[in-house]
């Protein structure tokens, strides 16, 4: 049996960073399942946990999409953010599966992570201050479909 990769954790305020710097890419995967309604990062990625190993393969393969339009290399690479409430169980389940996925093994230009503190704890911290780095709409993310 293989060893899971290992997938670093992302502290808020990197994130934070990457998302208000319009000139640095980044991507954010939702894993929540119901308690994606109320609201999300905007832009986010939404693959419920529940969905997740049937959508994997679609999501893997747009994200080396991404990375290749985004210009992203070996020495920088596109981040992807993944994240569930807490990024206690969700998250790195996902985060792991994801980063083990042949399409983005093979992929330097994808650099996976987990939001350390998940949904709960970067919405605390930042929505007050950075109230358009959210969205409540389910029209306003970027729903995957298995």
């Amino acid at each position: 049996m293989a060893t899971p990769p290992t997938v670093p954790y992302l502290q808020p305020d990197s994130l934070l960073g990457l998302l208000r710097d319009e000139q640095a890419p980044v991507v954010v995967v939702d894993v929540r399942d119901d308690d994606h309604a109320g609201g999300h990062i905007a832009g986010a990625i939404w693959l419920a946990s529940r969905d997740f190993d049937a959508g994997m393969t679609s999501l893997a393969r747009e994200l080396v999409q991404r990375a290749a339009d985004a210009g992203a290399s070996d020495m920088n690479p596109l981040p992807v953010v993944v994240h569930c409430q807490f990024s206690q169980v969700r998250g790195p389940s996902c985060a792991r599966a994801l980063a083990a996925h042949p399409d983005i093994a093979a992929c330097p230009t994808v650099q996976i992570a987990i939001l350390k503190g998940g949904y709960s704890y970067f919405s605390r911290r930042y929505a007050p201050t950075d109230p358009d780095l959210f969205a409540d709409d389910e029209t306003d993310d970027d729903s995957c479909s298995a």
